[in-house]
């Protein structure tokens, strides 16, 4: 079995890699989660990260 991580920057550019995946043959495996990321020490550059799972084979 392979797994694999999806991710993107938006929500629809996660949409638009899970989708190619899933032509590909991967499946879901569980759900969509997000990740708010401080890349600076101030904190005034917070960048959100959308990822999902998937499974083939």
């Amino acid at each position: 079995m392979e797994y694999k991580v999806a991710y993107g920057d938006t929500a629809q550019t996660l949409e638009t890699k899970v989708n190619e995946l899933l032509t590909q043959g991967w499946k879901l495996q569980g759900g969509v989660t997000t990740s708010l990321n401080n890349n600076d020490a101030e904190g005034g550059n917070v960048s959100v990260i959308f990822a999902q799972a998937m499974i083939k084979g």
